[in-house]
């Protein structure tokens, strides 16, 4: 099944990269971010597994129980015919409702920072804090679903009070009021607070302004930062779906590296990128991302390449290997010469063994006729004896010289154009434009007759 998805997904990985098709798969797989598609499908599995189906993954994997997760809840709370009064909620500011005496203010907040997650809330009737409830969180879950168990808990404990006392809720989340006030929503905690609104109508939701000097939002806010320190812990929030999928996404990758340092294949690659998930923050979020201890500079593309200290030793290598073998003239006739072994069809093999006599023996008129590449065809011997010289620079017309099938010491203007024509595209041989190549062939051929009544046609 590994080897079945690996070849289905390798297409994909070549079109997307646009590699050699000798690049192995687990090398385009990491280059590209793209876990092998067994784990993918590994991955939504286990979801599954767990989410879905309700079964307990092995500990190996993860020690979460599916009754520990918070379930997507469907359907309607309630009757559609029953729904909240029009004046209990109100997305408005309720800062003018704070000075009246009549009503029972309570302030709710929720958050979550690096010392954890928080829940508050605070009572204030006539300016006075006659009650205030505050607790730590599990550190997993979201910041939603703390506003929305203070805002939980706050109408619990006004729907205690007396009927005769009207209570006016002021919460500084306006997605929390709005899924309190759905009867679809899919949160359990929210349904929970639509169904005690409804049974009590003298609870009233309203939105306030947060961190605009309300001394109400103000306090509830030092509760929740104050219970990251001495707040009782609160067991009845279950972990978001989010959580798990993170959790499972993780192994997935702990796995992907483990494959990729162990495998067999791609090793040229995993000198440049040992880690086969470092790199996916840098291809799945922001370009504009921070360098690691150096916030002034920004990891982009150019300053990884051009400027990042971290890779400048590969730079040095890579950079000086690439230069030498542009400018080594050898080097330059060699690359010439395994275009014109493709031409002949003689494998790259015997290339390569060809052209290590040739650089051990000191040029190519040295190798004996033995060990040169064998081909059907003389052109290849003569194209070969034209890479001998050493101090001639390598010309499209030297090609169409040596390619020129019987041998003619002077072949016509017509028979290069063809066999340039048919072939020089594919070399990677300096290339002159077609005016200069005409010109040149014509003095190289030394043309006269052969020119005639030939149109100058572009080669």
């Amino acid at each position: 099944m590994k080897r079945k998805l690996s070849s289905i997904q390798r297409p994909f990985l070549l079109h997307i990269s646009g590699a050699y098709h000798t690049t192995p798969t687990v090398a385009l797989q990491t280059i590209l971010g793209i876990p092998p598609l067994h784990m993918q499908l590994q991955f939504e599995a286990r979801f599954t597994t767990i989410y879905r189906l309700r079964i307990p993954l092995p500990p190996i994997i993860t020690d979460i129980q599916p009754q520990d997760l918070e379930m997507k809840a469907t359907g309607w709370s309630t009757h559609p015919s029953e729904h909240l009064k029009p004046n209990q909620i109100s997305f408005e500011d309720g800062e003018e409702y704070i000075a009246r005496k009549d009503i029972l203010n309570i302030f709710t907040d929720g958050s979550k920072t690096e010392q954890g997650v928080v829940a508050s809330f605070c009572v204030s009737p006539n300016d006075i804090w006659a009650y205030q409830w505050s607790a730590k969180l599990n550190d997993n879950i979201t910041v939603f679903q703390a506003e929305l168990t203070a805002l939980h808990e706050a109408v619990i404990y006004a729907s205690h009070l007396p009927n005769h006392n009207t209570s006016k809720i002021h919460v500084d989340n306006r997605a929390s009021i709005m899924a309190s006030s759905n009867s679809k929503s899919t949160k359990e905690t929210a349904r929970k607070i639509f169904k005690i609104l409804f049974t009590n109508p003298r609870i009233k939701v309203s939105w306030v302004k947060a961190h605009a000097g309300n001394i109400g939002n103000e306090r509830a806010d030092q509760l929740a930062k104050d219970a990251t320190q001495h707040g009782q812990p609160y067991s009845h929030t279950k972990l978001p779906k989010p959580h798990i999928k993170g959790l499972l996404q993780k192994r997935m990758l702990e796995e992907w590296q483990t494959s990729w340092k162990n495998g067999d294949t791609g090793w040229k690659i995993f000198n440049i990128m040992p880690s086969a998930t470092e790199h996916l923050k840098l291809i799945k979020t922001d370009s504009s991302a921070s360098v690691p201890g150096a916030s002034a500079e920004k990891w982009t593309v150019e300053h990884t390449v051009l400027k990042c200290d971290e890779w400048q030793d590969i730079r040095d290598t890579y950079s000086s290997s690439i230069k030498e073998l542009l400018q080594d003239s050898q080097s330059r006739k060699g690359r010439t010469l395994l275009e014109l072994g493709k031409q002949f069809n003689i494998s790259e093999s015997e290339i390569s063994k060809f052209l290590k006599t040739w650089v051990d023996q000191g040029g190519v008129a040295k190798v004996p006729k033995s060990e040169r590449p064998r081909s059907t065809s003389r052109s290849f011997d003569r194209s070969v004896l034209c890479l001998s010289h050493a101090n001639s620079r390598l010309t499209a017309v030297d090609i169409a010289f040596e390619l020129c099938d019987p041998p003619n010491p002077k072949p016509s203007v017509r028979t290069i154009s063809r066999r340039l024509q048919a072939s020089v595209t594919e070399w990677k041989t300096p290339r002159q434009k077609t005016d200069d190549l005409y010109e040149e062939s014509q003095c190289a051929c030394g043309v006269g007759e052969g020119a005639q009544g030939l149109d100058q046609e572009k080669v």
